[in-house]
Parts: structure tokens; sequence; C-alpha cells
């Protein structure tokens, strides 16, 4: 299975509903949205913020797999391949990992 860009996800803004203008939020829902919150509500979040930022562990989890665009080689086998996966401290591809 080949990665994907998340451009290729993208809504390019054509509707393929057939619908015309279902899509495009009203001028009304656009101002409520525009304008700015009661400050009470803003600093709730702040507050909010401030405590799920406590709530991260000390040390995280280390990294299961890497990437790089122009490929590295694997350590089992010596291909050049884009992925690698941790395999008992050794950077290995998708075949050679013990799954």
């Amino acid at each position: 299975m080949e990665d994907r860009s998340l451009d290729e996800f993208l809504d390019d803004g054509s509707d393929e509903s057939g619908s015309p203008g279902e899509s495009e939020p009203s001028e009304a829902a656009d101002s409520e949205e525009s304008e700015p919150e009661a400050s009470g509500e803003s600093e709730s979040n702040a507050q909010a913020d401030e405590e799920s930022v406590a709530e991260l562990p000390d040390d995280p989890e280390p990294a299961t797999s890497s990437w790089t665009p122009d490929g590295e080689i694997c350590e089992g086998c010596g291909e050049s391949v884009d992925r690698r996966w941790d395999d008992g401290g050794q950077q290995v591809c998708r075949s050679c990992k013990e799954w």
C-alpha cells in the first residue's frame, strides 16, 4: 500500500452532488460565525488549554516508524525504502519487520 498525499483528499470546490449552492453557507451564517465571542468563553478556553498541557505525559512513547522522501537503506535487507519500522533497535522495511 502506497502512502497518499493529503492534497488528494482536499475539496477542490466543485459540487459533485449536482445541487448547486447547497454547500455554500448563507450570509447570515457567515456573520454569526465572524462575531467575536464573549470574553468569559475565551477565558474558559484558555483555562482548558492550560489543563490539556498539564495532562501531557513526561515521557512520550518513542516513534515506531520513520519516513524519508528520498529513501533510506533497510538495515535488514539493504533495500532502499521510504518507510522503515523499528525492529529490535534496527530500522527495517515492511518485509523485514517481524509483525
